[in-house]
This record gives structure tokens, C-alpha cells and sequence, in this order.
């Protein structure tokens, strides 16, 4: 059964349609690509794969949208790096804290609005780019016009052709993780509590790679009710498919985030980028 449509956020309906383009595209070649992208961003977008072998990957990026942040933290008057980030530190990483640094009477009242960077383009650009190639092993992006349906397929490097760039600081909640195994036993049912209130309950439970999922007796139809308040912390019922649903726990930090956020420089009025996209393909 597959997820209703109201449970699909636009990047995953985005995710999913690059994914059926790139093989009506090129499926002839022999080449497989399988969407492997998901709130977690540690994990890349889609997966190039041949004879059931995972060669390579590529990144879908809708027209307007982020790319990736960078956790700091404030210590002795002054921002630092925090382990909390998905991405390790970098020389580009640390121009950027560097220059909310010599700027700290600007950004030290950091709140959940956001405050532009002004820094050097070229910066920002080269934090992306490093990111998605070295930290996320791609070496193409997909993009795509909402309006005309078209796409482009572009070398990372090449970013810049395509997207306009801007970084923004505040503060943000953590994120979600999964729900610890030593709280599985106690919380499970402090859930289906929740739940049982929109007449909802838990059917079954399966644990999967330390990943801990539910399957509920039908689809939960108020995002407010995938929201459950607990004493020690929130917990978060992540859509999966159907009425399943992988149990996180919501962080209860809120840090100053450096956010990059991406914007298509203009109207695709044709698909871009194929013929080398199909070069590079036959390469592997």
C-alpha cells in the first residue's frame, strides 16, 4: 500500500519524480536508479546501480531549497564548530564561522529568525560543492522547473551555473534521531495512549537495522497527531508507508544553525544536461 499523497511532502513527490525520469531516461543503458533519500540527510538522493551493483549517486535539488547546515555553538563569546553536524569541519566550514565571528555583535543574539551572511559567493558555493562530493560521494545534481516539468542533470562543480546561493544563521531544533532501544519499552505505550485518543492504536512493532517501527490499524490524518508529547522528551512518528510509521525522538536542543539555501537561476524550457549525463554513465 502505498503512502497517501497528504503524507508526501513536495521534496519527496520531487524525489520520487527525478528518480522515474532518470530511468525512462536511461534504463536502456542498463542502469537502475533507486531512490534512497529520506529525512535523514545523511543519505544520498538516488542510487545509480548496474546488474545489481551500487556504482554511484546523484543528488535531487527542487528549484528553491536547502542544502545541508552547519551546527555551532557558543563558547567564551564566540562560535564553534559542533560535533552535532552531519558534515566533519572543513577549511570552507570554518571561513564561514570565522566571518560570523569578526562580525559577533551581529549574529550573537541569534534567534529563530534568520540573519543573512553576508560573505564571498565563492565560499559558500565551495562548502556545498565539497559537501555533496566528498561527504555524499555524488557527482551530479538533478534539478527541475515546477512550471515547464523540465530538468537539468549537472556536475557538482557546476553548481554555480544553476543556483543562486545564500546562508542564513539561527537557531534551530536539533532534528530527530531514532528512539533509543532502552526507551522502546516504556515509551511504546505512551504512544499508543496518544494515539488511542484519535482512535489509533498500534498493531504491530518491528525493529530493523536499531530502527524501531509501527504499524498503526490505519493512517494517522493530522500531522499534529504524529507529535507526541512525553516527560523527558517529544517523540515523532516518521511516515513510511502505509499506516507504518519509524518512531524518533525530537531533540530538545535548540543551537544556531548556518543554513544554505539554494535557488534555480532560471526557466528550464528544455531538459538539460543529458548527452553528458549519458557520457558519464558509460564511464562507469
Amino acid at each position: 500500500m502505498k503512502k497517501s499523497n497528504s503524507f508526501t511532502p513536495d521534496w519527496e513527490r520531487f524525489e520520487i519524480e527525478c528518480t522515474n525520469f532518470l530511468n525512462s531516461k536511461f534504463n536502456n543503458l542498463g542502469f537502475n536508479f533507486i531512490r534512497k533519500g529520506s529525512t535523514d540527510s545523511t543519505e544520498t538522493d538516488i542510487t545509480i546501480s548496474k546488474n545489481g551493483v551500487e556504482l554511484a549517486s546523484i543528488e535531487a535539488k527542487m528549484p528553491n531549497s536547502q542544502a545541508g547546515q552547519i551546527v555551532v555553538l557558543i563558547e567564551n563569546d564566540k562560535f564553534v564548530f559542533s560535533q552535532a553536524s552531519v558534515a566533519p569541519n572543513n577549511i570552507f566550514t570554518q571561513s564561514i564561522i570565522d566571518y560570523i565571528n569578526d562580525n559577533f555583535q551581529e549574529y550573537n543574539n541569534v534567534s529563530t529568525s534568520s540573519i543573512k551572511i553576508d560573505l564571498d559567493e565563492d565560499i559558500l558555493y565551495s562548502r556545498i560543492v565539497e559537501h555533496y562530493t566528498n561527504v555524499k560521494k555524488s557527482a551530479f545534481f538533478i534539478t527541475g522547473d515546477i512550471r515547464t516539468g523540465h530538468k537539468a542533470i549537472f556536475k557538482c562543480a557546476e553548481l554555480k551555473n544553476y543556483f543562486s546561493i545564500s546562508a542564513v544563521l539561527r537557531r534551530k531544533r536539533s532534528g530527530t534521531s531514532d528512539l533509543p532501544k532502552k526507551y522502546r519499552d516504556s515509551h511504546l505505550p505512551k504512544i499508543d495512549e496518544s494515539l488511542s485518543n484519535k482512535s489509533i492504536y498500534i498493531t504491530d512493532t518491528d525493529e530493523k537495522n536499531n530502527k524501531l517501527y509501527v504499524t498503526l490499524n490505519e493512517e494517522i490524518k493530522e500531522t499534529s497527531s504524529q507529535y507526541i508529547t512525553c516527560e523527558d522528551f517529544d517523540i515523532f512518528l516518521a511516515a513510511e508507508s502505509g499506516s507504518t510509521y519509524r518512531v524518533k525522538k525530537r531533540s530538545n536542543t535548540n543551537n544556531p544553525n548556518i543554513m544554505f539555501e539554494l535557488s534555480l537561476k532560471f526557466t528550464l524550457n528544455e531538459d538539460i544536461g543529458l548527452e553528458k549525463f549519458n557520457n558519464y554513465l558509460n564511464s562507469l
